[in-house]
């Protein structure tokens, strides 16, 4: 193993050595000096770039240069900047989605809800649908931000920490990995094999799952049990007591609508079929582009291009897949928080009405939601996983460009 490393050192010294003359000779040429001199220069050092590539391709196999210690002090510089991003595409992909929804359901059960909320609240019930929005963007945003941000954010961050240094390793020895990434010379060349390789590893080592637990479990977006929502709905020091308790009660509920969903897509995404389902996919369109009748060069570029469409499909299947969970889910959750809160609110004649009536219409209205919500949960988990990916691809080149291994780390223009 040490002869062929000093031989890799040797031949990329001798590229470096070509690249200088290839290069000083093109220079010297442009000025229109020794121009006889130059072409032959230029010849012999394209001589010596083709030799080493050649050696260094076909004579010194592949092998992972990955240290673990390098790699582990790598990975932690870059958990603030990822951990950052994922919670804030995260927390802003559900203030969307809560004020999406009750804004489709003030529009289809608007009359019962206003009538069943404090005098106050139907002032701003009855706003411009625009107005409304912008309001509870901006007095929702800050309280979730604040809640939940640093807690989040040290959930995924130790998700990350605990599994992004095997992942990368695993990048570089599977997915077809060392048999396409010994063709080439130059590090800047394997952009679009280790784009391929981490984007695949991060698929069948349940990443998206990994982060999505992360972000929903006790640690992160705890579990919050109706007895406790309740219990905040009677809590005389709440800031919209104002409004009265009708008016705590209806945000305990969207409260629970929320934790009640997440949970439910949760419990759902642990189903073993569904994991199973998932492997299927994504093997069965590797396999067909590997097997296909092309160019190694065409199969390197259909893998790393490749799941950019199939990502999106699967994201979609997962969305199909979850959804009608999250809505029982949620469904159950709201109604324990509205019967464990029925003595502490008054009103009951126009506060029943508009419960049944929200019941009543729960399935259709959650229906109606998907196109607009989903595909902006969509949206959100293509940009996360379109930046882990970006992360970890940087983290494994910067790693080859340190190590002993075949590649030449110069640029291949001058």
């Amino acid at each position: 193993m040490k002869s062929r490393i000093e031989s890799a050192r040797g031949w990329n010294q001798c590229a470096h050595l070509a690249k200088h003359r290839l290069c000083t000779s093109n220079h010297t040429a442009t000025n229109g000096k020794r121009r006889g001199g130059a072409a032959a220069y230029g010849e012999g050092a394209r001589v010596h770039a083709s030799r080493a590539a050649y050696l260094s391709i076909d004579g010194l196999p592949y092998a992972v240069p990955l240290e673990g210690q390098t790699l582990e002090q790598r990975v932690e510089g870059s958990l603030p900047e990822l951990s950052t991003f994922i919670v804030e595409e995260f927390l802003n992909m559900l203030l969307d989605a809560v004020i999406d929804a009750m804004t489709i359901f003030r529009k289809t059960a608007g009359p019962e809800i206003q009538r069943g909320i404090h005098i106050l609240s139907r002032a701003l019930w009855v706003l411009p649908v625009g107005v409304i929005r912008f309001g509870a963007r901006q007095a929702l945003r800050a309280p979730l931000h604040r809640r939940l941000g640093e807690r989040l954010g040290k959930q995924v961050s130790e998700m990350l920490r605990s599994t992004t240094v095997s992942l990368c390793k695993n990048a570089l020895i599977e997915h077809d990995t060392p048999r396409l990434v010994d063709r080439y010379l130059w590090l800047n060349q394997l952009h679009d094999i280790i784009v391929y390789a981490v984007r695949t590893e991060m698929i069948f080592s349940e990443q998206g799952g990994n982060i999505f637990n992360a972000l929903t479990s006790e640690g992160g977006l705890r579990d919050i049990d109706s007895l406790e929502l309740a219990t905040e709905v009677g809590d005389p020091t709440l800031k919209n007591s104002i409004f009265g308790r009708r008016n705590a009660q209806f945000h305990a509920v969207w409260n629970a609508v929320l934790h009640g969903a997440l949970r439910a897509a949760r419990d759902v995404m642990k189903n073993p079929e569904w994991n199973d389902w998932q492997h299927q996919y994504w093997e069965s369109h590797i396999q067909r582009i590997q097997q296909q009748d092309a160019s190694l060069d065409q199969i390197s570029k259909d893998l790393a291009d490749y799941g950019h469409g199939i990502l999106d499909e699967s994201n979609r299947r997962v969305m199909d897949f979850t959804w009608n969970a999250a809505r029982d889910g949620a469904l159950a959750a709201a109604k324990s928080v509205v019967a464990a809160t029925e003595d502490k609110v008054k009103h009951h004649k126009t506060r029943d009405p508009m419960w049944r009536a929200v019941w009543e219409t729960w399935n259709p209205l959650w229906a109606k939601t998907q196109p607009k919500i989903g595909e902006k949960m969509i949206q959100c988990i293509n940009r996360i996983i379109q930046k882990m990916v970006d992360v970890r691809m940087k983290l494994v080149v910067a790693e080859l460009g340190d190590s002993n291994g075949p590649f030449a780390k110069f640029s291949s223009t001058c």
